[in-house]
């Protein structure tokens, strides 16, 4: 639940630092992994 709370951060993230989409487009791609393998747990 706290990471649902922490991803709109991270979205004004990446409009303010266009230099850094790349990393973080990675961690999206990560972290979408972890939601769907939670998802499939419960």
């Amino acid at each position: 639940m706290k990471l649902t709370s922490a991803s709109p951060r991270l979205m004004s993230k990446k409009l303010k630092s266009p230099q850094s989409t790349l990393r973080l487009s990675m961690m999206d791609c990560f972290l979408i992994r972890i939601f769907r393998k939670i998802q499939r747990v419960g």
